[in-house]
């Protein structure tokens, strides 16, 4: 009984030596290929993680993890890198704006610092011809500063500068610049669609507007009227195409001449005055060409006693010596 024991545990404990001997490298192999699982599902979302960080740090703002994780922590760790990077691209990309936007502004800003520049330029030698016009004595005088200063304020633009006659039936030339001959004979006001329209008249293409009768068919121009208190004096006959930066330059020097020809006719009437009857006394233009209509029309001006009476000139009179 006791031997039967004896060699029932011998064979139990062959049993489990046996099992341990097969068991015990199956359980490590197990164990083993456990942890390497664990370890590759561990270290593949860190790759994946790990390569679009380096892509987004080599430039690559597009890059995503869009793998499966396998595990809610690596899944939300991945959400979170993705929400980083599209906040980076966003905030790079309003950089981008603002910096281009800020590129425009101060180009932007050099223009109209060019611009400014050029105007006082323009400025101060309207100013200087302007000065000289009003200096100006004869006719000739008049049109020699035109024919300087013109030029330098429209340079490369050749034309001619026509003024009313006396009748006012009549465009004659007053001088012509950058070889330009002015026709000697002028044109009638009616001929120039500036003239009838008091305004600025061209035409920069072929058939663009309708052509002036005083000039070719074929010819590209630019008409501006010269405007003196509502009424037209002239004409500036610009020949070629003006660019819409020498616009303004055009109206201030259209300006410009307009009220140094009617100061200069002014002039012209009162030293025509002095001339005829040197021991009147001299009046302004505007008294001298008052008293001229007043003569002309009769009437007296202003208060004269006339067998106790109290007359004054027609207003009429007055608004018709004005207009220059």
């Amino acid at each position: 009984m006791r031997i039967t024991r004896i060699a029932a545990a011998d064979s139990r404990l062959a049993w489990v030596r046996q099992l341990a001997l097969v068991g015990g490298p199956l359980l490590a192999l197990a164990i083993l290929s456990i942890s390497l699982l664990l370890i590759w599902g561990i270290r593949q979302p860190l790759g994946l993680i790990h390569q679009a960080m380096t892509a987004l740090g080599r430039g690559d703002r597009d890059r995503r993890v869009t793998a499966t994780m396998g595990s809610r922590e690596f899944a939300q760790l991945a959400h979170g890198y993705n929400a980083m990077a599209d906040q980076l691209q966003a905030a790079i990309a309003d950089q981008g704006r603002s910096a281009q936007d800020l590129q425009a502004a101060h180009a932007q800003l050099l223009r109209n610092s060019d611009t400014l520049q050029e105007r006082g330029e323009v400025i101060e030698l309207l100013g200087g011809m302007a000065h000289r016009m009003q200096a100006a004595r004869t006719d000739e005088e008049l049109a020699q500063v035109i024919r300087v200063f013109v030029p330098r304020v429209l340079p490369g633009v050749p034309g001619a500068l026509y003024a009313h006659n006396n009748s006012r039936n009549l465009l004659v030339p007053i001088t012509g610049w950058n070889g330009f001959q002015p026709r000697e004979e002028g044109f009638a006001p009616d001929q120039c669609w500036a003239l009838r329209r008091g305004q600025s008249h061209f035409v920069a293409q072929p058939g663009g507007d309708i052509v002036c009768s005083h000039v070719d068919a074929d010819l590209l121009y630019h008409c501006e009227p010269l405007l003196a208190g509502g009424e037209v004096i002239g004409t500036l006959y610009l020949q070629g195409v003006v660019q819409e930066e020498s616009r303004f330059r055009l109206t201030v020097m259209a300006e410009n001449i307009s009220s140094a020809l009617v100061n200069h006719r002014l002039q012209r009437g009162l030293r025509e005055q002095t001339i005829r009857d040197p021991h009147r006394p001299v009046q302004s233009p505007l008294h001298a060409g008052i008293a001229g209509d007043r003569d002309r029309a009769g009437a007296p001006f202003g208060r004269t006693a006339q067998r106790g009476h109290v007359r004054h000139r027609p207003f009429q009179a007055v608004q018709r010596r004005i207009r220059p």
